[in-house]
């Protein structure tokens, strides 16, 4: 009986838990999580034990999605800050190396946009735009 009971309330916990998150891949590993009915968005890793992790259980990026690009190597993000007293701004996972620069300021990011031919190339979009076009809307 004593571990029936945790085993129950780890179930139902998950369940509980997976019922705020819907997720959808994006690349290289990474997921678009749509929070709380489209609250919010945040960007993890596909599978738990893989890819970078945050200080916060909002991934990698410790902050809410707000716009979202990739191409098969990198996952461009404008991103909200969780913590408030850290910066706003534009997040580059390059999912090859699972490095990950940023926040960049606008003119930072258009700058490392002109340097690398694949960063050109990444066409980002409202995050709401990108959910859709995630499940083949």
């Amino acid at each position: 009986m004593k571990r029936v009971f945790p085993l129950a309330l780890a179930v139902a916990w998950s369940v509980l838990g997976c019922s705020d998150r819907v997720s959808r891949p994006v690349t290289g590993g990474y997921c678009l999580d749509q929070m709380f009915d489209g609250d919010h968005y945040n960007l993890t890793p596909c599978d738990a034990t893989a890819g970078l992790h945050g200080r916060t259980d909002n991934g990698p990026l410790d902050g809410v999605v707000l716009q979202i690009g990739w191409n098969k190597r990198y996952i461009v993000v404008r991103r909200q800050a969780i913590v408030r007293s850290e910066a706003d701004g534009w997040m580059i996972l390059d999912t090859q190396i699972a490095r990950l620069r940023g926040p960049l300021s606008d003119e930072e990011w258009e700058r490392e946009r002109a340097k690398d031919p694949a960063l050109r190339g990444v066409l980002v979009r409202p995050v709401v735009q990108a959910w859709a076009l995630l499940n083949g809307l």
